[in-house]
């Protein structure tokens, strides 16, 4: 089920548009996740004094395995049970998440709920056969535990990857070095595909990787940045051809984007986007409205979940004199770095490829089975605004 608050889908353009932004926020569910000994414990302390002095309480779901191996459940006894635990495990992840989420909506306060790994960590500890046979036998969908039940997740590599001297283990860590960085791939590569998955690595100190956490959060909760993190484009050279390309561990979504009708919200012009994001069986929908500005950057702020109802229904309202654009995305992790790799294909075919960096040079920062042929981080064109409104040659 989809957390976002559903609203009123009869309702005109411009009421739709307000609703957005003037009803009490939706409860944002976020997941933390990473390899161990990664400084989760640290970023929540960080998150709960700078949300607390913006009025915004933090409410954190406690990791479930600690939680049971602290009451004396032998965990690591049973685990050799295989499914049956693990789904046990999965549902009582879900009802923990599910209760949190739900008792915060009766406070006045606004909160943000923060979990300790989320439902599908425990895919990281899991040979992969069997847990899709958990999937299986339970009639539950990847795609669906993935993007429905978070907003956001946080990956925070683990020290084990570029911070080896301050990793250390204590009575509940005891992986090395060598299996820790392997835990932190798989955590990693469990939440592959989610539109909003955000990676705090450490090649900065522990304190920059904090911010880039609290930035996340800052940006998903549309507040004010404590530090810009910058979202690089690059464009494709002409010669990339995808199938030559023996690609790592990947995710691949069909996307298409519909834009409304224009209209006003208090003293600004707004514009609404209408998204569906298709896997196999799996769609998720989104409706994001924001002032019409040269950069995505800046207009994307608030957008939300919404239901295939509420999607068939706004549809009806898009603006026909506003191309509708089609892409083909791949995602996948590069030096603990999520790219991803769009081939648009409506209203104009090139392929462009982002990635959220702040200075690293290109031949650092994406594979070489990518030839860039320039950045166009700050050219609209090549943005999926800048071509539902250019002209295009049949």
């Amino acid at each position: 089920h989809t957390r976002s608050i559903s609203r009123s889908v009869a309702c005109p353009l411009e009421k739709m548009a307000t609703a957005v932004v003037d009803p009490p926020p939706p409860v944002r569910v976020i997941v933390l996740t990473g390899g161990p000994c990664a400084g989760k414990t640290s970023a929540v302390a960080h998150l709960s004094k700078h949300l607390s002095s913006l009025g915004i309480r933090v409410a954190v779901v406690p990791e479930l395995a600690t939680s049971l191996i602290s009451g004396g459940v032998p965990l690591f006894e049973i685990e050799h049970c295989g499914v049956p635990v693990k789904t046990l495990m999965a549902k009582a992840q879900m009802q923990i998440e599910d209760m949190y989420a739900g008792l915060v909506k009766f406070s006045s306060a606004r909160h943000v709920v923060i979990c300790d790994r989320g439902v599908l960590d425990e895919r990281a500890y899991t040979p992969e056969e069997e847990y899709q046979e958990m999937l299986t036998q339970n009639g539950w969908e990847l795609a669906d535990l993935r993007e429905r039940r978070y907003d956001a997740v946080i990956h925070m590599v683990s020290a084990a990857i570029g911070a080896e001297k301050y990793y250390e283990t204590n009575e509940v860590r005891k992986e090395s070095v060598e299996e820790a960085a392997e835990l932190d791939r798989k955590c990693a590569a469990a939440y592959l595909g989610h539109p909003r998955h955000f990676f705090a690595d450490n090649t900065t100190s522990f304190k920059p990787k904090l911010g880039k956490v609290l930035n996340y959060v800052l940006e998903l909760m549309d507040l004010p940045l404590v530090q810009e993190a910058r979202e690089r484009r690059f464009l494709v050279s002409d010669s990339f051809h995808e199938d030559t390309v023996e690609w790592p561990q990947n995710e691949e979504f069909a996307v298409e984007m519909h834009f409304l009708s224009q209209a006003t919200s208090g003293q600004k012009e707004e514009l609404g986007r209408l998204t569906s994001r298709t896997q196999g069986k799996s769609a998720t929908y989104f409706c994001s409205f924001g002032r019409e500005d040269a950069s995505e950057r800046s207009w994307l702020v608030r957008e939300r979940s919404i239901p295939v109802e509420e999607y068939m229904a706004m549809k009806t309202m898009v603006d026909s004199a506003r191309n509708v654009v089609k892409k083909k995305t791949r995602t996948f992790l590069y030096h603990s770095r999520m790219i991803s790799v769009n081939r648009y294909l409506t209203p104009r075919k090139f392929v462009i490829v982002e990635v959220k960096d702040d200075s690293t040079a290109v031949s650092d920062l994406l594979p070489s089975f990518l030839p860039i042929d320039k950045e166009v981080s700050d050219e609209a064109q090549y943005t999926s605004l800048g071509l539902s409104s250019a002209s295009f040659d049949a």
